[in-house]
C-alpha cells in the first residue's frame, strides 16, 4: 500500500471519528434540551458538553496528525 493510499485511509478514519463525535454530542444536547427545565442549569450543562466536544475533537485531530507524520517517517 502506498503512502497516499494509507493517508486516504487515515483521512477516512478521521472523518468517521469526527462524525461519530458530532452525532454523540448532538444526541447529548437533544437529550438535555428535552429534559432540562432550568435555563441556568441547561446553560451550564451545554457548556460542559461543548468542552467535552472540544477536548475529544482535539484528541482525534492529534491522533490523525501523529499518524500522518508517522507516514512521512
Amino acid at each position: 500500500m502506498t503512502k497516499e493510499e494509507k493517508a486516504i485511509l487515515l483521512l477516512e478514519v478521521y472523518n468517521q471519528e469526527k462524525n461519530r463525535l458530532q452525532t454523540e454530542v448532538l444526541g447529548k444536547k437533544a437529550d438535555l434540551l428535552s429534559k432540562e427545565s432550568d435555563p441556568e442549569n441547561a446553560d451550564f450543562e451545554l457548556k460542559k458538553i461543548n468542552e467535552y466536544y472540544d477536548l475529544e475533537s482535539g484528541r482525534i485531530e492529534r491522533r490523525f496528525l501523529r499518524a500522518i507524520c508517522a507516514l512521512e517517517g
